[in-house]
């Protein structure tokens, strides 16, 4: 149970961190700026593909 509470709560800070970049993307009209938030969105999914991988034990 604990380790599903754990994954619900990493899952929700990811949607969260995504819709906020989401927000800050629909907001941006610089190329410079929107680089930046596509590599901030990159980065949040990265770190929970990381996450998600070393919950079962994946190299």
């Amino acid at each position: 149970m604990r380790q599903y509470e754990s994954l619900g709560r990493a899952y929700t800070f990811a949607a969260t961190e995504l819709s906020i970049v989401h927000q800050r993307l629909s907001a941006t009209h610089e190329e410079s700026d929107w680089t930046q938030e596509v590599a901030d969105a990159e980065e949040a999914i990265s770190r929970e593909h990381t996450m998600w991988r070393a919950s079962r034990g994946a190299a």
